[in-house]
């Protein structure tokens, strides 16, 4: 090991063990409310993949983009998660999430050994960024791309003096470039780490610069070959993505759940003299790169126990061997039994964005045949594809733009974001049908006004419009309204 290995194995193996029950607790308290919209258009795709056994290159589920060509960069997860789904319902899906944060906090905590010595603090370290990253997980690819990127560091950290992990490099730049579209940028930020080594007086090995080629070379092992790297490149350059997700954009630090973050930002500028010199400047490129965009504060809290651990073994020292064991026992029992007391996870009954899904207005849809022409709030495409309707719009924003179909430019324009609102001009473009929005939405208020379209349900969460006959009535076209 870099400070000279460990005094005992086993001190090492407990270290890892209470950080992997601290990424459990994690894991099942992200369960509580794990599902987003996207969630479901996931499983649903990977269901497709193993109906289809081929990857989808065109769209296969909205009315507004048939055939539209999809970079459909997220297929093995998908397929996973399908599998997992089929296999165990909720809990399948649920285990996807676990995978993801037990393998980031378990490489993270590794690192964090490599660079300090101390299986304490690596440990604690790990322990406390894998409860900050609680609030980021979900049922989502990018959970698994977090501990991916957290085994490629560690992986290209142990090739300086064991050159045999090289031979990770390919497989794992392989996988994850079939799992999620952040593969490219692992490469760069693998090239970033070494520079960082370089500039800390850590010259790179030739085993680490034959590992990164490797990885680099692995990521053109998809579907689409090297075009993954221009997909990265045109995805995160695109304006309209950037503004119209919130988790492209900048953080809004007056949420609770970004506290954590703040205050281990501020205890690294506290430790900076003695924290790990190449770690520190990388964490705070990732907390920098964070305050531009949200997704990117994760990987802030993965490289953070690196730079810090070594800087409280500096001040603080190790504790004694008994403490050690007594602490790293009760503090491991204290997370099993959170994750215990957090699960089962939850699924469509519980939402992670906190708006729940429209179950009713949609089965009231699907039983007065007011399934076709929907134009749908965008974080409700999934679930209507979950449930067989094909949407207006879904998560899969990347496709929508760079495909050309004008379709989130018309959800837009439609809903009233970024553009003038035009949901006239939209909806008869387009030849909408029907409209599902949230009930308190502008857009229910301005449609229950509209001569030309009728509320046909209403409930707590959603309302349901038709569009009246051409030649029908002004008023009471329909005889099906129903109020929940």
């Amino acid at each position: 090991m870099d400070k000279g290995g460990f005094a005992r194995v086993p001190d090492a193996l407990l270290g890892l063990v209470v950080a992997l029950s601290a990424a459990l607790a994690a894991a099942a308290a992200a369960g509580n409310a794990m599902v987003q919209g996207d969630t479901l258009w996931h499983v649903k795709a990977g269901e497709w993949i193993l109906d289809n056994r081929a990857v989808p290159k065109t769209d296969p589920f909205s009315w507004t983009a048939p055939g539209a060509p999809w970079h459909a960069h997220e297929w093995l997860w998908e397929a996973l998660a399908a599998l997992l789904w089929r296999a165990a319902g909720p809990w399948g899906v649920w285990a996807m999430v676990a995978l993801g944060i037990l393998l980031a906090a378990g490489c993270s905590c590794g690192l964090a050994l490599r660079r300090s010595g101390s299986p304490a603090w690596a440990a604690a370290c790990a322990s406390l960024a894998a409860g900050a990253l609680a609030p980021f997980l979900s049922a989502r690819p990018h959970t698994l791309a977090l501990g991916l990127f957290a085994l490629w560091v560690l992986v290209l950290d142990a090739a300086r003096r064991q050159p045999r992990f090289a031979a990770l490099a390919a497989p794992l730049g392989a996988i994850w470039a079939n799992a999620h579209a952040s593969a490219p940028a692992g490469a760069l930020a693998g090239a970033a780490f070494l520079a960082a080594d370089a500039l800390a007086g850590r010259k790179p090995t030739p085993a680490q610069v034959a590992t990164l080629l490797l990885f680099a070379a692995s990521v053109n092992l998809n579907p689409w070959g090297p075009g993954v790297w221009a997909f990265a490149v045109a995805v995160s350059s695109r304006p309209e993505l950037v503004n119209l997700i919130s988790e492209w954009q900048s953080p809004n630090f007056h949420s609770p759940f970004l506290w954590p973050c703040l205050a281990l930002a501020g205890a690294l500028c506290l430790l900076w003299g003695r924290s790990d010199r190449a770690l520190r400047w990388l964490s705070a490129g990732a907390f920098a790169a964070g305050l531009f965009s949200l997704r990117h504060l994760p990987y802030f809290l993965l490289l953070w126990p690196a730079a810090a651990a070594p800087a409280l073994a500096a001040r603080f020292g190790d504790p004694g061997r008994k403490t050690f064991v007594a602490g790293s026992c009760v503090a491991a029992a204290a997370a099993l039994a959170v994750a215990l007391a957090a699960l089962p996870p939850n699924w469509l009954e519980k939402p992670q964005e906190g708006e729940p899904f429209p179950v009713a207005a949609v089965r009231f849809m699907k039983e007065r045949g007011l399934t076709e022409g929907v134009f749908n709030h965008y974080t409700w495409g999934g679930y209507l594809i979950w449930e067989g309707v094909r949407p207006f719009i879904d998560g899969r924003a990347d496709m929508y733009l760079l495909s050309g179909s004008g379709v989130l430019e018309d959800y837009d324009a439609a809903a009233g974001i970024l553009r003038r609102p035009d949901p006239d001009g939209v909806f008869e473009g387009r030849g909408v049908r029907a409209v599902l929005v949230p009930a308190k939405s502008w857009l229910a208020l301005y449609l229950s006004r509209h001569p030309d379209w009728e509320e046909a349900y209403r409930d707590e969460a959603a309302t349901v419009f038709a569009r009246r006959p051409r030649d029908g009535p002004s008023g009471g076209a329909f005889n099906f309204l129903e109020r929940r």
